[in-house]
Formats: C-alpha cells, structure tokens, sequence
C-alpha cells in the first residue's frame, strides 16, 4: 500500500479513529452502566441545603449544595463532614 505524505498509509487515521472510537465507546459504557441522578428536581431542596448549612454556621459551596440538593430529591441520605460534602451512595443507602 502506498503511503501518504506523512509517512502513514491512506488507511491508518481511518483505523486509529475506529479505535479510539471504541474505546471511549467501552469505557463510557462501564463508567455511566448505573444510573445518573438528575438534578432537575434538585432546585427544591437547593435552598434547604444552603439554608440549613448556613444557619449551622457552616456554609456550603454552590456545588457541595447542589450535589446535596440532587441527592435528597431522589431521595438519598446526606451528611456533612467538616466543611465538605460526605456523600451516601444513593443506590445502596436504601437497601
């Protein structure tokens, strides 16, 4: 096969985009296999958590909250370290 101006053949960008195509295609697919929390519905409980953390005496991050906020609306547990966020997996804290 002849090869291209780079020294490649005309085949080879074709065949390492195949595979770096798969595998981010695996990777992706074992890291999201368990389901993503949505944080649609976490803009309720959003000023609870920022609320409850500031009248502690503690307050919150913005994103800290919004992942609290997000686990509480699907119903998970939460609890604060320090300053920081420890999370409960939500999909064994009910089990």
């Amino acid at each position: 096969m002849p090869e291209g101006p780079h020294g490649s053949s005309p085949g080879a960008e074709g065949l390492r985009r195949a595979v770096l195509m798969a595998a981010a295609t695996a990777l992706f697919a074992e890291d999201f296999a368990e389901p993503i929390l949505r944080s649609k519905r976490s803009g309720a409980r959003h000023p609870e958590v920022v609320l409850a953390r500031r009248q502690a005496g503690n307050p919150v991050e913005k994103f800290d909250a919004l992942i609290a906020a997000t686990a509480l609306a699907a119903g998970a547990s939460i609890g604060f370290a320090g300053r920081g966020l420890m999370g409960i997996d939500p999909w064994t804290a009910s089990q």
